[in-house]
């Protein structure tokens, strides 16, 4: 029964201790207001998701079982990763210079890798 309260103890502590999860919300809705807070609220509860169906099919005793699919899977983030931000980038500057194509587009964002 001392194990069941030290670790019903230890629970608590942990729930209500915040996180960076929670700065990172507090931080977007200080920052950009209630929508941006609920966004990132949303976003930490689709990355929990995700981690969590990780968990349950097994996806670390597979990444422990082949390493290199660790580098693939990292380097397939990555390059979505540089693809987004250039799209991103491409939108903010209102198109491309000189009415190039969307091809040419992925073309620079792929030499940026």
């Amino acid at each position: 029964m001392p194990g069941l309260v030290t670790y019903l103890a230890a629970a608590v502590a942990l729930i209500l201790v915040p996180g960076p999860d929670t700065a990172f919300v507090l931080a977007q809705s200080v920052a950009a207001g209630r929508a941006a807070g609920v966004r990132a609220a949303l976003g930490v509860a689709v990355g929990v998701c995700v981690h969590t169906v990780a968990a349950v099919v097994g996806l670390a005793a597979l990444v422990r079982a082949a390493p290199a699919l660790s580098d693939a899977a990292a380097l397939a983030a990555g390059r979505a990763r540089a693809l987004f931000e250039s799209t991103r980038a491409r939108r903010w500057l209102g198109g491309v210079a000189g009415g190039a194509t969307l091809a040419l587009a992925g073309l620079a964002a792929r030499e940026a890798l």
